[in-house]
């Protein structure tokens, strides 16, 4: 498919001497820049961890930039290449609409023309020259392969100097015909969507608390981490853990001793002495409302990541009653307490680029005595990471949980509980580790949805919906207003709420 494809090009290529600048039938130029690029230099095979590997001349490079792959050499020359897979079908109209949508997305300035042989070549491509502001010759065609499954796609373009374009097409030939897919290393290495286990190329190491060996947890052995049991003036303790992947863009973490180990409720008496909400008041409590999980959760996602997320939008926020009554069920609420758990989700920007956020909070307030509501939170740990390592900050952030233990000896100097205290702490972690499990489905599909858009984005694309038939379909993004001629299977974008013809149906944009 691949060389069929490049051969064609190159025929568009050669039909078009004689229409552009007359620099291009020079037989000097021609000759002496097919030696030089072809005999005398050397060529290297680059293997991309994104995917692919390509044969290039001495003194190209190569770069990949949302599924689009580019090489360029030193001067001026350019291919790019762009594998896409769309839904529904293909005819020679819409492709030529989907080639030059393409093409002007990604170079604004250029004009695209008809070569002088016709758009179409074969009977499953078009093409198109055209010129920017650099004087560069341009050359862009789209090779399609209509499937039950809808539309495979290879978009290529070749690019270089007028006066030496045509000494230039055994290279660009090359270039294109040595173009393979392979497995991506980072999407394996990173249990990116589609990918197998987060974990299966990940060695686990012990951390143990520094500051007065309370506490133990496992993290990759590559990643750093820091956090220790931490003491008030009127003596509570409160603990925390906190794992950075080495370049530091996913983080983990379970408690933070920065928030108020106790909370308590106004009330009528502490308002008469002053007191209002958001204050300290005796014996270290923070003066709040109680906050079921799923509240406190959501509070701590805006204080912790407000102002580093730009543009934060809610994946979800969701109540676990299940979870605290599965935790009952084991003997592990305590009696008399009103316990409440929950979990949100959350993308936002931070230097351009898309991440994700989870928090799970629980939080449990004390019997009535009569006096005021004391509460805290028993349970908090969440992560932050890049959309496209998602999958690996939960997994590891689960397998993490699941290993705190406690030091039993330190239990015993404590609460003189001993191992007890130890053995149900161990038995609540193994218990919550498995029953997050069973809604992490759910997380991923809301993650994955974070994932799909944002490639999406890098590819121009957008979701939309047939309101009648509830298919969904990917379009070609720009337009205010998208249409489907149901009969041909045909998407149509306009900026303007007009249906082309009679035959559109207006479809609906999911991505605004």
């Amino acid at each position: 498919m691949l060389k069929i494809v490049v051969c064609a090009l190159l025929l568009m290529s050669c039909s078009l001497t004689g229409t552009q600048d007359a620099a291009v039938d020079s037989e000097n130029s021609l000759t002496g820049s097919n030696n030089s690029m072809t005999g005398a230099q050397g060529w290297t095979t680059h293997q991309d961890p994104a995917g692919f590997t390509i044969e290039i001349p001495a003194g190209w490079r190569v770069s990949e930039d949302g599924g689009r792959v580019t090489a360029a050499g030193p001067n001026a020359e350019r291919v790019t290449i762009l594998p896409l897979q769309i839904e529904g079908q293909l005819d020679a109209r819409s492709a030529q609409a989907t080639l030059v949508g393409l093409s002007s997305r990604m170079w604004p300035q250029q004009k695209w023309i008809m070569p002088r042989s016709g758009w179409q070549f074969g009977s499953n491509g078009v093409r198109a020259v055209g010129a920017d502001e650099s004087m560069l010759r341009e050359i862009i065609a789209l090779w399609w392969a209509n499937t039950s499954r809808g539309a495979a796609l290879f978009f290529y373009g070749v690019a270089g100097q007028p006066a030496r374009f045509q000494s230039l097409e055994p290279v660009f030939a090359r270039v294109l015909g040595s173009f393979r897919v392979t497995p991506g290393n980072n999407q394996q290495a990173r249990g990116g969507r589609g990918g197998g286990d987060p974990l299966a190329s990940m060695r686990f190491k012990q951390w143990v608390d520094p500051t007065e060996n309370a506490f133990s947890i496992e993290v990759p052995t590559d990643w750093g981490a820091t956090g220790g049991v931490k003491r008030s003036d009127v003596g509570i303790k409160q603990s925390e853990w906190v794992a950075s992947s080495p370049d530091g863009q996913v983080m983990i973490r379970g408690g933070d001793v920065s928030l108020p180990a106790q909370y308590v409720e106004l009330n009528q008496a502490m308002a008469y002495e002053g007191y209002r909400e958001g204050q300290m008041y005796q014996g270290g409590m923070f003066i709040s409302r109680f906050m079921p999980g799923v509240a406190f959760a959501s509070q701590y996602v805006q204080m912790k990541f407000g102002r580093n997320c730009r543009n934060p939008q809610w994946l979800f926020q969701k109540d676990r009653p299940d979870f605290v009554q599965q935790l009952a069920q084991q003997g592990l609420v305590l009696q008399g307490y009103h316990t409440t758990a929950g979990e949100v989700a959350f993308t936002c920007e931070i230097e351009s680029q898309p991440y994700v956020g989870y928090v799970f909070a629980e939080t449990s307030a004390a019997p009535s005595m009569g006096v005021s509501v004391v509460w805290s939170s028993r349970t908090l740990y969440g992560f932050l990471a890049p959309a496209d390592r998602a999958r690996e900050a939960d997994a590891v952030l689960h397998r993490t949980v699941a290993s705190l233990s406690l030091n039993p000896q330190w239990v015993a100097r404590q609460r003189g509980m001993e191992a007890r205290m130890a053995d149900e702490l161990r038995r609540y972690s193994e218990f919550t580790y498995n029953l997050q499990k069973q809604t992490r489905d759910e997380r991923m599909a809301a993650i994955d949805r974070v994932s799909e858009r944002t490639q999406d984005a890098l590819s121009g694309k957008t979701n939309v919906i047939d309101p009648t038939t509830g298919q969904a379909y990917k379009a070609q993004a720009g337009s205010s207003y998208y249409w489907i001629d149901p009969t041909r299977n045909v998407i149509v974008g306009t900026n303007l709420p007009y249906q082309p013809t009679w035959d559109f149906r207006e479809l609906v944009q999911t991505y605004r």
